[in-house]
């Protein structure tokens, strides 16, 4: 099985979104306009920063040298001035084209220095794609295993700095790019796994699974873990299919066509790659390779005679793009097997040696040129030839099942580390749960005992109400009563007076005719005594 995300080093490019600010757009000044703003230093510093920086960017990469001309002396002001915001554009965009000039080596660094320079001014959202091409520059300059220490010493400090779990997942899935494209398919799983364990504790992730999925199932698959490989897979696929989404869905059935050719399972890997195919159709791509992948299930499958058209007019689709020698040598050997199907041996022995010679490097593709010469060879009776052409055979067989023994041994270790690293998590995660649960039952006992203290002020305060109540009404009920006694005692009172009037006024009545006689009666005596 071949490496269907190899990078050639002659395509020196890396690869998607490779200007997250904008490439090399058309510019609403023109060069010389740009160029004159930038020369003038009467202009403020921001402004010939923006010219030049416009400047770098309408270079086409055929010009990458005076791109990297401008952008070199931009970023010098950028950093006199120090304006960080053109310092960080810039040294982004040197970087980039550091790689479209060839030079690896100062576009690691420079791309590096954009990195740390976003960590100091916290420019969060361009972290994901400085670790995107750095991880590439790794892989384009065969220094990959260099990058998981780079990873160790630079990634906890973006941890530290990322708040946003969503933001950390993408960094971890970017970081795994360049482990994934150099073969490291063991380092590409742990980051792929890391990022996974994220997005598992969130919702409305389901786009983002879809990708890990994919991307897991192709480092099982490479690694002919086919267990693994389609347990991704199909996770992957009922996202696709769910989402909508063609590209991944051919992706998806181009993986699990590789995987059953793995099993041995030729009539379902070409239900598969037919599907592929179809998908492929439907959205309109030009993809050859999955033509070349029928054409091996064919030959698989003892089908030559179909196989060899399909295999012949894909070869000459890819021997138009001289970089892709991978292809190339894959399509010879599939070729050579078919014509050892039909007898014909020296055209099978054609084939083998031009994909041995396109495939210098690619050991995969190598070991199945060479079993092609071997088996053709002995066929026509030459066992000289065959003995040397088994011997290719067997030494890049031995060598590939001794790193894929070493990617499994290396696999385990860095899941187990994963599964560690998961538990620490997963640990903490239930420490912090058990914090926030403390505190949110310390906070609710404390709301209990103040909503009680409130409940009990408020029953007190109502039975003071009532008790005040209770007593003001029997106050005004007793003033009442006091009031109504009051008013018989004054009309008792009024009835008294009035009686002792009457009483007065019958006694002076009385007096005044008892005096009446007996003054009478005293002026007679006092008559008759004189």
């Amino acid at each position: 099985m071949r490496n269907i995300k190899y990078i050639g080093k002659k395509l020196v490019v890396l690869l998607p979104v490779l200007w997250s600010l904008g490439f090399a757009s058309a510019q609403d000044m023109d060069q010389d306009s740009l160029r004159a703003i930038w020369e003038n230093t009467d202009h403020p510093p921001a402004e010939r920063l923006s010219a030049v920086f416009d400047l770098g960017r309408s270079f086409g990469t055929a010009a990458t040298d005076s791109a990297l001309h401008y952008e070199t002396l931009g970023l010098e002001l950028a950093r006199s001035v120090k304006n960080d915001t053109f310092q960080a554009k810039l040294l982004y965009d040197l970087g980039i084209d550091y790689g479209f000039a060839g030079d690896m080596e100062m576009a690691q660094a420079v791309l590096k220095d954009y990195l740390e320079l976003s960590m100091s001014i916290e420019r969060t959202q361009a972290l994901s794609s400085a670790i995107f091409h750095i991880s590439f520059t790794y892989a384009l300059t065969d220094k990959v295993d260099s990058l998981a220490d780079y990873l160790a010493a630079v990634m906890p400090r973006i941890e530290t700095l990322v708040s946003d779990t969503l933001a950390l997942a993408e960094i971890y899935q970017k970081a795994n790019q360049g482990f994934s494209a150099s073969g490291k398919y063991p380092q590409s799983i742990y980051w792929d796994l890391k990022a996974l364990n994220l997005l598992e504790r969130i919702d409305q992730t389901d786009e983002q699974k879809m990708t890990i999925y994919n991307g897991l199932g192709y480092s099982y698959c490479m690694m002919e873990s086919t267990d693994k490989a389609d347990e991704y897979i199909r996770k992957s696929m009922a996202l696709a299919y769910q989402h909508q989404d063609t590209a991944m869905l051919i992706s998806n059935y181009d993986l699990l066509t590789q995987n059953e050719l793995a099993r041995g399972h030729y009539e379902q890997a070409l239900l598969y790659i037919d599907s592929a195919i179809y998908w492929n159709e439907l959205q309109g791509n030009d993809r050859p390779g999955l033509q070349g992948y029928l054409g091996r299930v064919l030959v698989f499958l003892g089908r030559a005679d179909e196989a060899i058209p399909i295999l012949k007019e894909t070869l000459a689709w890819y021997e138009a793009l001289a970089a892709n020698s991978d292809w190339t040598s894959y399509l010879c050997a599939q070729l050579g097997l078919a014509y050892i199907q039909l007898g014909d041996y020296r055209q099978a022995i054609a084939y083998a040696r031009q994909g041995l010679e396109r495939g210098r490097g690619l050991q995969k593709e190598t070991m199945e040129n060479y079993e092609v010469l071997y088996k053709a060879w002995e066929a026509l009776g030459n066992k000289a030839a065959a003995y040397d052409a088994y011997r290719g055979y067997i030494t890049y067989r031995d060598s590939i099942v001794s790193e894929r023994n070493a990617q499994e041994t290396t696999r385990l270790e860095l899941e187990n580390e994963f599964q560690q690293v998961r538990f620490r998590d997963s640990l903490l995660v239930a420490r912090q749960n058990l914090e926030r649960e403390l505190t949110f039952q310390t906070a609710l006992s404390r709301q209990k005992v103040n909503r009680n203290i409130f409940i009990g002020l408020g029953v007190l305060g109502l039975l003071f109400s009532l008790a005040l109540f209770s007593r003001l009404t029997f106050i005004r009920r007793t003033q009442k009563v006091l009031q109504e006694k009051n008013a018989q005692i004054e009309a008792e009172k009024e009835k008294a007076q009035a009686s002792e009037r009457a009483k007065h006024q019958f006694l002076a009545n009385m007096s005044h005719e008892i005096r009446t006689p007996m003054n009478a009666i005293k002026g007679m005596t006092d008559i008759l005594l004189r």
